[in-house]
């Protein structure tokens, strides 16, 4: 696999798509700092000196991709004794705080898959009104990691399951945070939904007890619990 690295870059998924015609995928594109990343629905995703940010470009069109990549993570941070979970329906959590999270884009066949997790950050290096809701590897072991192994790692994990998947829904399942607990999703086009989570279908949609009924939630956010 192809490795592309930057010290300083807008976001790794926006030079995927940029210069995708360059590219020969399978490829990783990573950066030391990110002044523009990003996640779901254009937020800003905060990306200081010490973090992971990546984007594996790859030609792999894999309905499933939802579910591998936050299990390919975790499994990858269990390598490094991280017992991290995966926060529905795209975010990592540490001991019930943000570690990091995931955006996944298509370009025709090409899947560009973004990944940026708080590795060797300091919570200080994140702006005020965040600290309280993310961490980073380091602030939780007081440990530096290796980020360039740590990336190896993740990728080969998502790129292994891709002949496991018979086992993808109990893997995914086990690492969920939330099962049992109360919360409100902001559903598009419905507005907000309570709800217990009960767990996921095989596709990665929510299960979400109504009070007398199941609702699968493919698309939304939880924004409280």
């Amino acid at each position: 696999m192809n490795i592309i690295h930057f010290e300083k870059i807008d976001s790794t998924n926006n030079y995927a798509k940029k210069h995708l015609h360059e590219l020969q995928p399978p490829v990783i594109v990573y950066a030391d700092i990110q002044t523009k990343g990003k996640g779901r629905f254009e937020r800003r995703f905060i990306s200081p000196y010490g973090g992971l940010y990546m984007s594996m470009v790859l030609e792999w069109e894999e309905p499933l991709l939802n579910m591998i990549v936050p299990v390919g993570i975790t499994e990858a941070l269990k390598k490094i004794n991280i017992d991290a979970s995966v926060f529905w329906p795209n975010d990592i959590y540490l001991n019930r705080k943000k570690l990091g999270g995931i955006l996944i884009e298509m370009a025709g066949k090409i899947s560009i898959i973004g990944i940026g997790l708080n590795v060797n950050s300091r919570i200080k290096d994140f702006p005020f009104g965040l600290r309280k809701k993310i961490t980073t590897l380091f602030h939780e072991t007081g440990k530096q990691y290796d980020i360039t192994e740590l990336m190896v790692s993740i990728a080969e994990e998502i790129l292994g399951l891709a002949w496991k998947k018979e086992y993808l829904h109990s893997l995914y399942t086990e690492k969920l945070s939330g099962i049992g607990e109360k919360v409100r999703i902001e559903v598009p086009g419905e507005g907000t939904v309570d709800g217990i989570i009960k767990g996921v279908t095989e596709k990665g949609s929510l299960l979400l007890d109504t009070g007398g009924s199941i609702k699968e939630i493919c698309s939304g956010t939880i924004i409280s619990s």
